[in-house]
């Protein structure tokens, strides 16, 4: 079939969003996007529409369409998807080449992306375009339940403001948040946040930030000193001290690497893994 590759800004944007979601109208986690919504993501997530791609037929129809975003001299590749009928025709791979090329041509150090570990298919494309597999991320959610866990003597809980995630962030992170909850990301999400701060001393050794309401704690990022000793119980109740705050609220947290400080102490108050993706890597230029 004949079909040409063009940058998403060239096509009508709503046309565009609608194909989004029919390509993800049957995935393992259906998604629906509006065109605000989409505009939200683009900002976010710093997605460059006019080096994304998508491919339209003769008629202006869009098959597929993939985005890259570019920070620094780092690429993250998402929300990519082709339309159900047009499927297993090598467009998707055809689209992936050419963010890989614009990448190449922006002398970037590598290509980020996600998959879900059931997308065996898609898994296994990456790989063959160069992709390796970096670590697995994890969706946690949790159900409403008692929180016996209490914050150690040495240890205070106080409010703090969004802009303390930003201040603490390099300092408590000793492993990098993925595409979609790094620094970037989150200075374009907090100005609806709440924020806790864990002190010992006087000193901040810890935060944890999202959106905390009686009906649901959503966390988005959490860090603690590596200079302080027992960090995962200090994590544990971190946590804990906001499940007390809203004791009749569901909690959940997206992408959490399983390499991160937080795991432990999730599992440890009730979360439970509900999805698993992979992190995979494409280097493109040794630097």
């Amino acid at each position: 079939m004949e079909y040409r590759l063009v940058p998403i800004s060239d096509v009508d944007f709503n046309a565009y969003v609608d194909s989004v979601n029919e390509a993800y109208s049957d995935y393992f986690v259906p998604l629906h996007v509006s065109p605000e919504s989409m505009q939200g993501l683009i900002f976010r997530e710093d997605l460059d529409i006019d080096r994304s791609r998508v491919a339209i037929d003769s008629k202006g129809n869009i098959l597929g369409s993939c985005m890259l975003g570019i920070r620094d001299n780092r690429g993250w590749i998402g929300v990519m998807g082709v339309v159900p009928e047009y499927r297993r025709k090598g467009i998707g791979r055809v689209i992936l080449k050419s963010l890989i090329e614009n990448a190449q041509q922006l002398s970037l150090k590598y290509l980020t992306l996600e998959v879900i570990t059931q997308n065996v298919g898609a898994f296994d494309l990456y790989q063959t375009m160069g992709f390796e597999k970096l670590r697995t991320l994890v969706i946690f959610d949790r159900g409403v339940m008692d929180v016996s866990t209490r914050v150690p003597g040495e240890f205070s809980v106080v409010r703090g403001k969004a802009d303390d995630v930003l201040q603490y962030y390099d300092q408590f992170h000793e492993v990098e948040n993925p595409w979609q909850r790094q620094k970037n990301s989150l200075e374009c999400l907090m100005e609806s946040w709440s924020t806790r701060l864990l002190t010992s001393d006087g000193s901040v050794v810890g935060y944890v930030g999202g959106w905390f309401g009686p009906e649901r704690v959503q966390v988005w990022d959490a860090g603690i000193s590596p200079d302080i000793d027992n960090r995962e119980e200090a994590a544990q109740a971190l946590l804990a001290s906001v499940l007390q705050e809203f004791p009749k609220a569901t909690s959940g947290m997206l992408n959490v690497g399983e390499d991160d400080i937080i795991v432990q102490p999730m599992q440890a108050l009730g979360y439970r893994q509900t999805l698993r993706q992979y992190e995979m890597r494409l280097v493109i230029n040794e630097i």
